[in-house]
């Protein structure tokens, strides 16, 4: 007996060590890029914000939490903050009704589906700043293609969708459900068809037509999906930028700017550093309440 525990130590040591390379040719290289290219700009960027620290500029002068007493007095910051949560809720929402809606259409189709997936799934295998220029031009007041449409429907007087302070923001959610359309279909097709046939095969020999299937089988089915599209869209819709770069630099009069525009304008193009890192360490915070919610969320457990 004690010669077989004598023989079965060096074989645990061994395994031991195979573990130990393990954690070091794996897990601490991942562990020091997280700490370099995720922690470490975190922490430097709150360090940032506790100082009156311009671009280019090698001095670095401690106001402690005065830049974040600027930025709470700032109007136009407070407006950034509820322009990114209008256009994330107005885009992820009307996005995904949209997109449930399609898909309840497509889903029986069977012959040319894939066909039909990859039309809608398009935008999101296009260059994204080709397709902002593209609805640059589709939307131009004079010469844009849909303002020459609705002259030659009888409608005469020049829409200007990103000149309008009203009509700027709904414009650019329109592009974001657009352009997100195909992905988010995706999503729901591969949750629609994880719904078991019987709950279907039930409701006919009950004689309930499309609406009410849809209404009482697919959607509460769905319900997991859905919160999940739904959240992860918000959340991204909240950080959006490229949009706004491209086509309004957040005008006009303010009405579409958000806080990461903001916090870039402030950063690069006045050169308040540490007022910008300020911005973005409220902003990283706004984002760590909405991944908690999210969390607290989808830890239902979800049987059917």
């Amino acid at each position: 007996m004690s010669v077989q525990q004598g023989a079965a130590a060096p074989g645990m040591s061994g395994l031991r060590r195979t573990q130990l390379r393990f954690i070091v040719t794996v897990l601490v290289p991942t562990m020091a890029f997280f700490c370099v290219y995720r922690f470490f700009p975190v922490g430097y960027a709150f360090f940032i914000s506790l100082h009156d620290k311009k671009l280019l500029r090698a001095e670095n002068i401690y106001v402690g939490v005065e830049n974040y007493a600027r930025i709470a007095a700032d109007p136009i910051f407070r407006l950034s903050i509820g322009n990114a949560f209008y256009y994330a809720v107005g885009a992820t929402v009307f996005g995904v009704i949209v997109s449930l809606w399609l898909t309840l259409l497509l889903n029986p189709i069977r012959r040319g589906s894939l066909i039909i997936r990859l039309f809608y799934f398009l935008p999101q295998m296009t260059n994204g700043i080709a397709v902002l220029l593209m609805w640059s031009w589709l939307l131009r007041p004079r010469f844009g293609l849909i303002n020459q449409l609705l002259q030659q429907a009888g409608y005469q007087e020049r829409i200007y969708f990103l000149g309008d302070p009203v009509l700027a923001m709904p414009t650019l959610i329109m592009m974001s459900v657009w352009g997100g359309l195909g992905f988010t279909m995706m999503i729901l097709l591969a949750g629609l068809r994880g719904i078991p046939l019987e709950f279907y095969e039930a409701a006919r020999i009950d004689g309930g037509n499309w609406w009410k299937v849809a209404r009482f089988i697919t959607v509460p089915l769905m319900k997991p999906v859905l919160t999940f599209v739904t959240i992860t869209g918000i959340i991204g819709g909240f950080n959006v930028f490229g949009v706004i770069y491209v086509l309004t630099k957040g005008g006009p009069l303010n009405s579409t700017m958000t806080i990461s525009y903001y916090i870039y304008r402030t950063g690069f193009v006045d050169r308040f550093i540490g007022l910008a890192s300020a911005m973005a360490f409220v902003m990283f915070i706004i984002i760590i309440v909405l991944t908690v919610i999210q969390l607290r969320i989808t830890r239902e457990n979800w049987e059917f």
